[in-house]
């Protein structure tokens, strides 16, 4: 929670940038979805031990959740970085 605190120092109603996107907000939303959908993803598999479709979904999923989740963190921590660097 402290790093979606950093990466949203305004909440999920940021300011648009330039291009009237906004960036905070959809960085937020593309982290919390990717590691929920990870985690989701890791249950079934210790609910039906025996499943081959637990299995193959907890091995597959985190391939596509993973590097979103963590390019939308590692984006995020540069644009705290730069802003604090801009600031200070």
């Amino acid at each position: 929670m402290a790093c979606l605190l950093l990466v949203l120092p305004d909440g999920l109603t940021g300011e648009h940038d330039t291009n009237g996107f906004n960036n905070q907000k959809f960085l937020s939303v593309l982290i919390l979805y990717s590691w929920s959908l990870t985690e989701v993803g890791r249950y079934p598999m210790y609910l039906f031990p025996n499943s081959k479709l637990a299995r193959k979904v907890r091995m597959v999923l985190p391939l596509f959740t993973f590097p979103a989740g963590a390019a939308a963190e590692a984006l995020g921590a540069y644009r705290v970085a730069r802003e604090m660097v801009e600031i200070g």
